[in-house]
């Protein structure tokens, strides 16, 4: 197999993608299991900072689930263009 700069650049890609997308599991999966208590301090916190003070066990589960299925759609693959 002859390795020219489109599989190169298409290999790099590649494990970009494969670490960006572990790192966001492992970070993402702490604050999934974390419960209403993490989710509380989540939502609170980063929501907070932007002046909605409503539903922060709401927000911060959304924060948490998002960088978690965020992060194995990442590794997978799925919805990401290229160019």
């Amino acid at each position: 197999m002859k390795i020219n700069s489109n599989n190169r650049v298409d290999i790099a890609l590649l494990i970009l993608r494969i670490g960006i997308g572990f790192m966001f599991i492992l970070h993402g999966y702490p604050k999934i299991m974390g419960g209403i208590e993490k989710w509380a301090g989540l939502g609170s916190y980063g929501m907070g900072s932007l002046g909605i003070h409503f539903f922060p066990v709401f927000w911060g589960f959304m924060a948490a689930f998002s960088e978690f299925v965020g992060g194995i759609m990442i590794l997978l693959g799925l919805y990401i263009r290229y160019f």
